[in-house]
């Protein structure tokens, strides 16, 4: 792979016309124009400069986005379509042909040429693997058909598309089954993520959006790095896309970044940036230090640099039009004492107002002051080809196999220098345009191909073996920013693909074979001023001053990482660590499209069809699945199994069962900034509907089980129950555990059930969640007698003799006392009966906690000690009473009805040890003798209980909890995790605490419960049910480790329980 080298049109501004002595056009000037000589014969070109350039000279104030960019496209995503057929790609391939009623789901925008300005063309739609296509309701592919799956382990896994025993297949699927399927295009570039600095953590100003705009960026597979136009560079987790650290040094925007590999560190490690400042700089990103600082010789703007292993030598294109270089074998410099060199640059036009110590890192805005004192190195008088160009040198790169360093000018030319010796030698110049500059430069995987990015937006290809230009690719319409070259699948292709960046916001993909077709044409949203590389994806940085990061596009994915797109999501299932969260995060973002709102009729397909992408999911990482019929008119659940060998000495080993829920509230998109069902990236958080309420923690959990089975640690079966009815009341999940208790509880009863729905009482401390309250829904209906309609309130009213609102509010006004508002005291008859009181040792419990959570200052409630386990007492151990809803048969918005119906929902939520028959009886009989004070009433009162749910509560100081205790802290290094119990409900626990206790349930012990240990994922503040939930990709992607090691505790707390048991046996 070969990527271009300072191509920063940041600082081309300002440069003057020899010829004439005119100044550039209008544009403020990044750096001072070049006081050396030029050569007449080839007057320096006049650059149009970019809108931008002002802004990193320092000059001008960049826009403020104010809201986070929209997901991917111009048009959003739509949900994936009803009717699919099969595919056999089950991940890779896009959404299958819907019917005529509905459209294809645009996933990106391919632009083809059209008249616009600045190029933007008319927009087409095409598939991409963000959307994935729905298996049909039979459950599998027609018969005969495999998916082959490469592990990172090199073993293939081949698995047969076996009929469901319980869904026949349809006729059409069996006979014709991929036919209407469209293929994924392997060359779309969706977007993953986007990273705005001036906004993360809330801290945007005006001046941070100026300082932070970001200029140039460096992809490795530990850090992403953005240089900013204020001259600091942000080091982002390349896993998590969050800023962990700033470095600063620069005085001026940071035009470049390469990275600095020798002998002595670790590859990707060091880093080089180079500075309108005149500055290059190398650091250590492990211990966030500046090691080296490179002083120029007079060269105003260092555009571009590039570090030869061979000869240990760092090459600098510099504004002045001289190429520098500079051993790095060489001995430090001491400023101080070379009085002759620094005190003639220091009268140079170039250093006059800035003062040496400033290059040495020792200036009062320096973040690093108790770092070592950097070595400080000047670029002698000998480490100067002067006039190197005619113009800005503004891209450099190198072919180690020839020991070339090529040069792209804003001249026009491109020169290839020999660096076999001390000096650079000119081989060749290549007039590539006498109009235009080069903007970027990359090479072919054999350094054969030259590719130039020029101003004008042209690409021009050169031979380097002929010194010929063999084709110009005139598709962008602007500057050409970067340009790399990659290699990709497909014979046609030849040696692999070129994409290109530019400033008319477009990305290119194109064929380096096949007469150099464009394969692809991605909106980017905005003007790109710099690209990156990584294994699996590429950054880019923005005008408007967001980094984006995009996904590689499968043809070249599969050869970047050496895997089919078929098995995305099988190749993280060896890694031990965050290094591969790429298919993690694939699969999710290919499962939130699916519209899986349990209660809504108008999304049953989406639901199913939600459902087999599951399933497929845990197919193709190797566990055993199936779908489980629902209720009738239900949606199906998703039964997976992973079985591990058991433990030595052991005759069986631990049988977990995770629990969860695929299916979704209901969502207003108003509300929502960006589209709920297309996952966005964001500063680090992914958002859409599901992304931590279920779906997120679901698949981290799925994807734990899966290491340690590829890693042969699993000795446990773990057993995934994923029910697509909780959000409704869990309709069906009963008879369907009990129609297949067999399979759920083979090879025994269940020991222990893992779960991750929930959340953390703040932002940073991680919980543990021992006891939900229960819950109870009732709808109470009033309404007039039969016949009765709607009615004009002006016509009809006084005629009506009792209205049925007004009786349900009467009805309503009698559960809760007026007199005790802030308590919300609850007026049915019995109701606090049975609640436990908070002991001792519950008292305590709740007193260390709450010092927990003061200490770490992880509450909203702040750090009142008092407020706060007041507040917690409340959710956790206070029944409550809550009036949801109320509406009319007329409508909302209806201004002079008179309704013939009137409805309410409330929501009662209960503790330990309420009892929810009991409660359900007395509040309907409550309900009902309230209505009855209403003697002159013709109207109706029915009360209708949708969900009776449970409370339940564990045991924090159990083996198993204390196990996944030790998991949460070993991995979260955050200290012992919280107990906390949670005030929300999961509706069915209670009961399949009892029920899969035994494999019989006529054989169970009335008392057996299974104990539970809930982990969640999400953050307070990650707004489940809510507008814009969201979750951390820190969180997703820990999570999962976290995960793996509760699972790997537990089972190893298993055996040791085993080997105790058999040693008092024998006792």
């Amino acid at each position: 792979m070969t990527r271009s080298k300072g191509a920063r049109h940041a600082s081309t501004a300002g440069r003057p016309n020899p010829a004439n002595g005119a100044p550039a056009p209008a544009s403020a000037p990044v750096a001072a124009p070049s006081s050396g000589p030029t050569n007449p014969a080839r007057p320096n070109r006049l650059v149009r400069m970019p809108s931008w350039a002002s802004i990193a000279a320092g000059t001008a104030t960049p826009p403020i986005p104010e809201v986070p960019p929209a997901a991917m496209a111009d048009t959003p995503p739509a949900s994936p379509p009803a009717t699919t057929a099969p595919s056999i790609e089950l991940l890779a391939a896009p959404a299958a042909r819907p019917s005529d009623s509905t459209s294809v789901p645009p996933a990106y925008v391919i632009r083809s040429p059209g008249s616009s300005n600045r190029g933007r063309p008319r927009t087409r739609t095409a598939p991409v693997g963000s959307a994935v296509s729905a298996i049909p309701d039979h459950a599998g592919l027609a018969p005969g058909h495999t998916i082959s799956l490469s592990r990172s382990s090199s073993v293939a896994t081949t698995v047969a598309a076996a009929q469901s025993p319980a869904l026949a297949p349809c006729a059409k699927c069996a006979s014709d089954p991929a036919d209407d399927v469209p293929k994924l295009d392997p060359f779309a570039i969706p977007l993953v993520h986007v990273l705005d600095l001036a906004d993360a953590g809330g801290r945007r100003t005006p001046e941070t959006s100026a300082a932070l705009l970001p200029v140039s960026v460096l992809y490795g597979q530990k850090w992403v790095v953005v240089g900013c136009r204020a001259g600091q560079i942000v080091i982002v987790d390349a896993v998590t896309l969050k800023p962990i650290a700033t470095l600063d040094g620069h005085s001026r925007a940071v035009l470049s970044l390469a990275w600095f590999d020798d002998a002595k560190s670790a590859p990707e490690v060091r880093v080089i940036s180079s500075s309108a400042d005149g500055i290059v700089r190398i650091w250590d990103l492990a211990q966030r230090t500046c090691t080296d600082v490179v002083i120029s010789a007079d060269a105003g703007s260092v555009f571009a640099t590039q570090y030869v292993p061979a000869t240990r030598t760092l090459y600098l294109g510099c504004q002045n039009t001289s190429l520098q270089w500079l051993h790095t074998t060489s001995n430090p410099t001491d400023p101080v004492s070379d009085a002759r060199t620094l005190a003639h640059r220091e009268q140079s036009y170039f250093f006059a107002p800035r003062l040496v110590t400033t290059f040495l890192g020792t200036s009062s805005t320096s973040t690093l002051p108790s770092s070592p004192r950097p070595a400080a190195h000047v670029v002698p008088d000998t480490g100067v080809f002067a006039h190197a160009h005619a113009g800005y040198i503004y891209a450099v790169t190198s072919a180690p196999r020839h020991a070339w360093l090529i040069t792209g000018g804003g001249d026009g030319t491109v020169k290839v220098w020999s660096v076999a010796s001390s000096a650079p030698q000119l081989v060749r110049t290549l007039s590539v345009s006498d109009d235009d500059g080069v903007a970027s430069l990359a090479l072919d995987q054999a350094e054969t191909t030259l590719y130039v990015g020029l101003q004008s937006g042209a690409i021009a290809v050169w031979d380097l073996d002929t010194a010929q230009c063999i084709r110009q690719l005139v598709e962008h319409t602007d500057a050409v920013t970067w340009v790399a070259t990659m290699r990709a699948s497909g014979a046609a292709l030849g040696h692999g693909v070129l994409v290109s960046a530019s400033l008319d916001a477009s990305i290119k993909v194109w064929a380096q074979r096949s007469n150099y077709q464009c394969l692809a044409t991605v909106d980017a949203q905005a003007p790109v001023v710099d690209g990156a590389l990584g294994a699996a994806h590429i950054a880019t940085v923005h005008e408007d001053g967001r980094t984006r990061v995009w996904q590689l596009p499968a043809a070249v994915r599969e050869q970047q990482v050496g895997m089919p797109e078929a098995a995305m999501v099988a190749r993280g299932a060896a890694a031990d660590d965050d290094g591969d969260a790429d298919a993690l995060l694939y699969a999710l973002r290919n499962w939130i499209p699916y519209r899986t709102i349990s209660g809504d009729d108008a999304c049953a397909e989406q639901c199913r069809a939600g459902a087999q992408y599951l399933r497929s999911v845990l197919t193709q990482l190797g566990a055993d699945a199936k779908l489980l019929p629902g209720a009738p008119g239900r949606n199906p659940l998703v039964l997976g199994r992973f079985t591990g060998k058991p433990p030595a000495g052991h005759d069986r080993g631990l049988h977990v069962l995770f629990y969860g829920h695929y299916d979704v509230v209901p969502t207003d998109p108003e509300q929502w900034e960006t589209d709920p069902f297309t996952m966005t990236g964001h500063n680090g958080y992914l958002y859409g509907r599901g992304v931590s309420d279920d779906k997120g923690p679901i698949l981290a959990a799925i994807f734990a089980v899966a290491d340690l089975a590829s890693q042969r640690q699993l000795h446990a079966t773990v057993t995934f129950l994923i029910e697509g009815e909780e959000e409704s009341g869990s309709a069906g999940l009963a008879e369907a555990v009990e129609a297949h208790a067999q399979d759920i509880l083979t090879p025994s009863a269940i020991d222990v059930i893992l779960m991750s729905n929930s959340s953390w009482l703040g932002e940073t401390v991680p919980c543990l969640v021992y006891g939900q309250r229960g819950v109870v829904h009732a709808h109470i209906t009033v309404e007039g007698g039969a016949g009765n309609a709607d009615r004009h309130a002006g016509v009809d009213g006084g005629a009506v003799a009792a209205e049925p609102l007004p009786d349900l509010i009467h009805v309503l006004a009698s559960l809760l006392d007026p007199a005790a508002p802030h308590d919300r005291r609850v007026r049915i008859p019995g109701f606090y009966d049975a609640v436990a009181p908070i002991t001792p040792a519950d008292n305590a419990r709740l007193d260390a906690l709450v010092a927990r959570i003061v200490a770490a200052g992880d509450h909203p409630a702040g750090a009142n000690p008092a407020a706060l386990k007041h507040s917690l007492v409340r959710k956790w151990r206070t029944p409550t009473l809550t009036i949801a809803h109320v509406g009319t048969s007329s409508g909302a918005q209806a201004k002079a009805v008179i309704s013939r119906r009137a409805t309410a929902t409330i929501s009662l939520r209960t503790v330990p040890h309420q009892h929810t028959a009991d409660l359900v009886a007395s509040l309907t009989r409550h309900l009902h003798a309230a209505f009855a004070t209403l003697p002159h009433s013709a109207n109706r009162l029915s009360v209708a209980v949708s969900t009776a749910a449970d409370w339940w509560v564990g045991k924090p100081d159990s083996p198993y909890f204390a196990a996944a205790a030790r998991a949460l802290t070993r991995v979260w290094g955050r200290g012992d995790p919280l107990a906390v119990m949670e005030g929300g409900s999961t509706l069915p626990l209670h009961w399949l605490r009892k029920r899969l206790a035994a494999v019989d349930a006529d054989c169970r012990d009335a008392g057996a419960v299974v104990p539970v240990v809930n982990v969640p994922l999400a953050q307070a503040s990650d707004r489940a049910h809510l507008a814009n939930e969201r979750i951390s990709v820190a969180n997703l992607v820990t999570g999962r480790r976290a995960l793996r090691e509760v699972v790997r505790n537990l089972q190893a707390e298993f055996a040791a329980r085993g080997k105790v048991e058999k040693v008092a046996k024998k006792v």
